[in-house]
């Protein structure tokens, strides 16, 4: 009985997201209402309204604005690539009994090579992996992402992106580190729109480093505000709810929303990095706010 109960609450709480909360944030983001100019912002954006971010796809089908359009296309791409790389560099080092050392053996770092030259370069096979096997993955991960245009076998989605930016982007997310001189090459390719087959040597993968998925210093910070928005406060009980660790007897000052503006600004990561540290949440009230480890 709690089966069926359980699985009705979900099917309408999923019928409440598509009709209701998609369609009111597709109108604030086409009309401008609501503006974002970055991923980051668009999945900032998106856990602030409750939705996840495997609803993408159905959002952007609902957005009018061509340029939100593109912005939610570059964070798709970017999402079916970090984990098409993820994967595969994870299968390669799962034979290792050194999982630290496999990470940055010759073999896998080959392997970067091999992959940042399918997404980034000008071969047959990084030419498949655009008009094809993207698309693919981009239909099974986010449903209604593309257009039919847009799925078309010979519509290259190469042309209407950024490349630059995904380039950056995908290398910040699975961590990979590249040379400089690999990195002038790689931007005066993108600008000058000369990708030859291959960008990418081993001797370009300076190292390769395990990211982990961890809540973001902006994301604490939006979710500090909304606690405080539902009428709660933060005192030294409510401090490890965001990370933090035991807050003293003295530690009795409540903090405000417009105290964290005051402090942080409004979307500003360097004023909030100031005060956060990334996995361990700082709201530590002495006389003020300090630094809290």
């Amino acid at each position: 009985m709690d089966k069926q109960e359980h699985n009705q609450e979900v099917r309408e709480a999923t019928l409440h997201l598509k009709t209701s909360i998609l369609p009111l944030l597709a109108k604030k983001l086409s009309s401008g209402e609501v503006p974002v100019y970055t991923c980051e912002h668009v999945r900032m954006l998106l856990h602030e309204n409750g939705i996840n971010v495997r609803h993408l796809g159905h959002l952007r089908s609902m957005i009018d604005s061509s340029n939100i359009q593109t912005l939610l296309l570059l964070e798709m791409i970017i999402r079916c690539m970090k984990n098409y790389v993820r994967r595969k560099l994870r299968s390669n080092s799962l034979s290792s009994a050194n999982k630290e050392q496999s990470m940055n053996s010759n073999d896998t770092r080959a392997m970067a090579a091999r992959l940042l030259n399918i997404l980034f370069g000008n071969s047959q096979a990084s030419k498949f992996y655009w008009l094809v096997l993207l698309k693919a993955q981009m239909g099974v991960k986010f449903v209604n992402g593309l257009t039919s245009e847009e799925t078309r076998c010979d519509y290259d989605l190469r042309t209407h992106i950024n490349r630059k930016l995904v380039f950056e982007q995908v290398l910040k997310r699975t961590g990979i580190h590249i040379s400089e001189e690999a990195s002038t090459r790689a931007d005066t390719a993108f600008s000058t729109n000369n990708v030859p087959e291959e960008l990418f040597t081993l001797e370009d993968i300076i190292s390769i480093e395990p990211k982990c998925k961890t809540l973001s210093t902006l994301d604490k910070l939006h979710l500090a505000r909304m606690y405080l928005s539902d009428g709660h406060e933060f005192t030294p009980k409510t401090y490890p709810r965001f990370g933090a660790k035991e807050a003293s007897e003295r530690q009795r000052d409540r903090i405000s929303i417009e105290s964290i503006e005051r402090l942080f600004g409004e979307y500003s990561r360097e004023s909030i990095g100031q005060y956060l540290i990334v996995g361990a949440c700082l709201f530590s009230i002495v006389g003020g706010i300090r630094k809290c480890y």
